[in-house]
């Protein structure tokens, strides 16, 4: 075994910081290698991270929580842990139907996204218990705007007030839980759904899981607000896997606040499904956050616009 003495270590130079990214990278592809043969604990560990789900609703009927998509091979159409494409199958249907696992999103104008030029807003109801309504700016002059675009599973006082409460650390402690979660089992992440949420909650990110945001008689099979944030979380882990800044928010989750690697990836891949799930985010609700954003981004009509404390 190769011993390093004082007077050698002395003259030995750190590693760069692309270096390290590098090395971070390969261990990374390495261990996503090793891990794909592993089978989760059934009940436990989601598969796959949920992807083709995703892309089955995208593709189907967004908001359906009851379509179900599985990967598979597009020669065969057999299962398949390294296939390209996604088998879905809905309960309403008796046909199944294939589409590509990994494909472009683009924004929804009806949401506070893309160009942020909606003239939609997200209003309070008019009587307690109902869901939130949405309106044209116009058409909401004597109504409580909650946010700027169509309303969402996140369109609820209580998922705007987590918002506001975790505004200064919602990105640090998130991406904790996320590393968690998403952290190949070789080195020792767990892929555990329940244990995501649990640690979300624990970090005071407690949103919604009744979708209250919905009529009552869709809220069995419509995401939840926290649905919106998982989801999110997951699209990551298979969207951004080998991005550099992703990477290292395995060793360190900090938030530096720059709309960049990591962040900027996430916007990019995940941002379009996120905010047409969620409907309220910081920037559509008027809350300056930890994350740099130009200011034509932030809504003007929220809830907390131009609150400061």
């Amino acid at each position: 075994q190769r011993r390093v003495r004082g007077e050698t270590q002395a003259h030995m130079q750190r590693p760069s910081p692309t270096s390290m990214t590098s090395f971070l990278m390969a261990t990374h592809m390495m261990a996503l290698v090793a891990c794909a043969d592993v089978q989760p604990n059934p009940g436990a560990d989601v598969q796959d991270f949920d992807e083709c789900d995703r892309q089955c609703r995208f593709n189907l009927s967004f908001y359906d929580r009851r379509i179900h998509g599985q990967r598979v091979s597009r020669s065969w159409l057999i299962p398949d842990s390294l296939g390209t494409w996604c088998q879905c199958n809905q309960t309403t249907a008796q046909a199944t139907v294939q589409v590509p696992r990994i494909s472009h999103k683009p924004w929804d104008p009806d949401f506070w996204c893309g160009n942020f030029t909606t003239d939609l807003v997200c209003v309070l109801p008019l009587r307690p218990g109902s869901p939130p309504d949405t309106l044209t700016i116009g058409d909401a002059a004597n109504r409580s705007i909650m946010h700027c675009g169509r309303c969402g599973a996140c369109s609820t006082m209580h998922d705007l007030e987590v918002l506001w409460a975790t505004r200064h650390d919602i990105t640090t402690n998130m991406t904790a839980c996320a590393a968690k979660f998403a952290m190949p089992k070789l080195f020792g992440g767990r892929p555990d759904l329940g244990e995501l949420v649990g640690c979300l909650r624990a970090s005071g990110i407690d949103f919604t899981q009744d979708g209250a945001a919905w009529p009552e008689e869709v809220r069995g099979w419509r995401p939840t607000c926290m649905d919106c944030w998982t989801d999110n979380i997951m699209c990551d882990s298979v969207q951004c896997k080998t991005n550099p800044g992703c990477i290292e928010k395995f060793f360190d989750p900090t938030n530096t606040g720059a709309y960049a690697g990591c962040l900027k990836c996430d916007e990019n891949k995940c941002g379009p499904e996120f905010i047409r799930c969620a409907g309220a985010n910081r920037r559509s609700t008027g809350i300056t956050s930890d994350i740099a954003r130009p200011g034509e981004q932030l809504c003007k009509h929220g809830w907390y616009s131009n609150r400061t404390s």
